[in-house]
């Protein structure tokens, strides 16, 4: 498949599992006084999970080195993804590198650095999730970075390069200055680019940032295609934390202790999926190049039009189900800020789901709804009213390696009442009901 500068990487199959599988074979060879410590390495390597981190499979010893057994993602690079696409829009960039700076700060603590963060090594799955490759490597390969803070500013180095869609060697800092001040990513990426490491923040301050970059509503397109609305969450928090400069504070986002049990997550799951969960199939093609439609967070939802003139209600509501249906298979609450309106009653149980599932790194797939029927009650300025018939297909919740660790069996035909509103990003949820 390629060439990296730890080795060279072949696509394979497990024979136990028939699983498509990632083969990175080393260039180093451990020498024996080498061999405790790799194995430390290994298995430090092997136990983390993160649903935005290539897993570690295996590994196998062969006379030309060690080969890693990895999971293989079908959808390829975001640096391919840049080169073909140029500048990405600030929301692009949040979804995409969000939840890799969160793996890198899931895996800090526990003493796995990256030291080479860049476009290469950032993958995307069949359906756009992406995924941070090469994790460890460096510690593997006794090629120790200097510490958490140079993977920050790696990652903030390759968010720059997906904001200005160009390569710009060793100089981030310029390219930056390139980008308007007002872009709500500045400051973080300015802090994150600090010559001093310890001036950095951290890989979760930078998560947090990038998250909400995600979420905040864009200025109206000038073209009649209409962006994702989104919605801004709560602020950041900033606590002082003086570095070496006084002036300088470290920015720091409260960790939320979450204690909720998984078995009270998976019935909050059902509940709100059983319920009164709606929803059908894929939404219509985003308004970029087709390989945008590789990245779940650059597909933009049905477009708004006056009600009277949409060309389909029923796909519509499957661009809505599509869209609810990427956040649980992602575990990504922001991702429903593009299905509600905030104040829907119907947000709060989703949100509570969501969010449980990515406490304990799972996620559901499959939570798909099929509109048997879908029919205008009223339709009147920027609202209408939808009287459906959907049934619900079976879905699996899953762990962060890929098990089943339940099954929710198909549900009946039921009819439902929807208000829909139109805002300057499509059309969200307003009100769901019983019909």
């Amino acid at each position: 498949m390629g060439f990296g500068a730890h080795g060279e990487v072949w696509r394979g199959r497990e024979l136990a599992t028939g699983d498509r599988v990632a083969l990175k074979r080393l260039r180093a060879r451990p020498e024996p006084a080498e061999l405790d410590r790799l194995r430390h390495a290994l298995a430090v390597l092997a136990a983390f999970r993160h649903p935005h981190a290539v897993r570690l499979r295996g590994v196998l010893s062969r006379r030309g080195g060690l080969v890693l057994v990895l999971d293989y993602a079908a959808g390829g690079t975001l640096g391919s993804l840049i080169a073909r696409r140029g500048p990405l829009e600030p929301a692009e960039v949040g979804a995409l590198l969000g939840p890799i700076a969160a793996a890198l700060g899931a895996a800090h603590p526990i003493g796995l650095l990256h030291g080479g963060v860049s476009g290469a090594n950032v993958l995307l799955t069949a359906d756009g999730r992406p995924l941070l490759a090469d994790l460890g490597t460096a510690g593997l390969l006794a090629e120790l970075p200097a510490g958490p803070e140079s993977d920050v500013y790696a990652l903030a180095a390759l968010a720059v390069q997906a904001l200005t869609g160009s390569s710009f060697g060793d100089e981030p800092v310029s390219a930056l200055r390139s980008l308007p001040e007002t872009l709500p990513l500045f400051p973080i990426l300015q802090a994150c680019l600090a010559a001093d490491p310890d001036a950095r923040p951290s890989a979760l301050d930078l998560a947090g940032c990038l998250r909400a970059a995600a979420v905040v509503a864009p200025a109206p397109p000038a073209t009649d295609v209409v962006a994702p609305v989104r919605r801004r969450s709560a602020p950041t928090a900033v606590a002082g934390r003086h570095r070496r400069d006084p002036a300088t504070r470290r920015l720091h986002r409260p960790a939320r202790r979450i204690g909720v049990l998984w078995a009270a997550a998976v019935t909050v799951l059902l509940a709100a999926l059983s319920g009164w969960a709606l929803w059908p199939a894929p939404p219509p093609a985003p308004r970029r190049a087709p390989a945008q439609a590789a990245v779940h967070a650059a597909a933009a939802p049905a477009a708004a039009a006056p009600a009277a003139a949409a060309a389909s209600w029923s796909e519509v509501w499957a661009a809505l189900d599509k869209r609810r249906a990427q956040a649980f298979a992602l575990a990504d609450a922001t991702l429903l800020g593009e299905v509600y309106l905030p104040g829907c009653p119907s947000l709060p149980a989703d949100l509570h789901a969501v969010r449980a599932l990515a406490a304990r790194q799972a996620h559901a797939t499959g939570v798909v709804h099929d509109a048997r029927s879908v029919r205008v009650e009223m339709s009147e300025g920027a609202t209408v009213t939808l009287m459906l018939v959907d049934r619900m297909r079976g879905y699996d919740v899953r762990d962060a390696a890929g098990r089943v660790l339940s099954h929710t069996v198909a549900r009946a035909d039921r009819r439902l009442r929807v208000r829909l509103a139109r805002t300057p990003g499509g059309w969200r949820i307003a009100e769901l009901g019983r019909g």
